[in-house]
């Protein structure tokens, strides 16, 4: 086999393995009845990139539990307080169903860890430069991203 060849099948042997990034953030809903009562909630939503309001309306959203060890949901160490782009997080546990289960550690340098033990799937930084006000129907939505992350896990929960 020549050089060249060899070459070419190393260089593609490096691109094998298909990274997709995607942005987690922390969203707070307001919900109105026709009524009139009102009910706020908290999420997780996790995006391929940026949204916009269309994609932030019709996102498939984690809601925020203690535990989020065998539900569809998140739990979250730290996403409280008024500045929701600074919040002091220190663990969060997505939990995607079928889409993925994982935890981020900030003692363990934000890397994505599978719940069931599994090789890590990635690495994920806090980034706060990125949030949405969308408005449908009778909710309001505010999105802050919390994390931008690099993986080998592919599309988003849904």
């Amino acid at each position: 086999m020549q050089f060249s060849n060899l070459l070419v099948l190393f260089a593609a042997s490096l691109f094998s393995k298909t990274a997709a990034d995607f942005d987690i953030y922390f969203e707070m809903s307001l919900s109105a009845s026709p009524t009139g009562d009102e009910t706020d909630g908290t999420e997780i939503t996790i995006f391929n990139g940026p949204p916009d309001c269309d994609t932030a309306n019709s996102a498939a959203p984690l809601p925020i539990f203690g535990d989020a060890s065998t539900a569809r949901a998140a739990r979250c160490i730290g996403c409280d307080g008024p500045d929701y782009a600074n919040m002091p997080i220190t663990e969060l546990e997505v939990n995607g169903g079928d889409w993925g289960h994982f935890t981020l550690y900030e003692s363990g340098g934000w890397q994505i860890t599978p719940a069931d033990g599994g090789p890590l799937r990635g690495t994920c930084v806090r980034d706060n430069g990125d949030d949405y006000d969308c408005t449908t129907g009778l909710v309001n939505v505010h999105g802050q991203r919390i994390f931008v992350c690099t993986s080998d896990i592919t599309g988003v929960p849904s």
